[in-house]
Parts: C-alpha cells; structure tokens; sequence
C-alpha cells in the first residue's frame, strides 16, 4: 500500500506533481499506485529545461497520467510547470478532501 491508495481508500483523491522515482516506465507509474492523476517526471534527475532523463530507453519520462509528453513543453523549467500543476489541482472544485503530493526535481542534469 502506498499513502495515496491508503487516502483513496479513505475517500480521497490523489494527484501527483512532480518527480515519481519509483519506476522508470508508465507501467510503473504513479496512476498505478492510487493517485488519480499524475504529472511530471518518471523518474528523478532530469533535465530542468529539456525534462530528459538519460539518453536510451528512459530519456522521455515526462507524462500527464502515463501518457509521455516527449518535449512538448521545452524551454520551461521542471519547477514552474510542476507549480503550475499544482495550482490547477489546488484550484479545482471538488466535493471531497483531496491529497497532493508534490516533489520538486532536483537540480537536473545535463544530457
């Protein structure tokens, strides 16, 4: 169990903004791990501006719900778009409690 299928449970909805780290393919993904909605990186070090992850296999990990969004949102650094998700998420009406989990990049790497 994760917190966030734990919170489901609970009568929460979950989402996540930000680097997942715990699976580098959609497959593994945080949409199969009890949140509701998922942005950001599979993985964790990644390019702040080009939001690559190593080249080969991984390099695009960047996804809306596990859906890779391979360089459509170039040139803008990994911080503000996970702050921009966020917003929308805190923004929305909903009926019941929600959870956001929210884990910033690091400082990238160079490819």
């Amino acid at each position: 169990p994760t917190m966030a299928s734990m919170l489901k449970e609970a009568g929460y909805a979950s989402f996540l903004a930000g680097k997942w780290h715990l699976g580098s393919s959609a497959k593994h993904g945080p949409n199969h791990f009890g949140f509701d909605s998922s942005y950001g990186s599979l993985t964790g070090a990644v390019g702040n501006y080009d939001h690559r992850y190593r080249k080969g296999e991984f390099e695009h990990t960047w996804h809306r719900d596990g859906v890779l969004i391979a360089g459509s949102e170039n040139g803008t650094h990994t911080t503000e778009l996970v702050k921009r998700e966020a917003i929308r998420v805190i923004s929305e009406k909903r009926d019941k409690p929600y959870f956001l989990y929210l884990p910033f990049q690091g400082a990238g790497h160079k490819n």
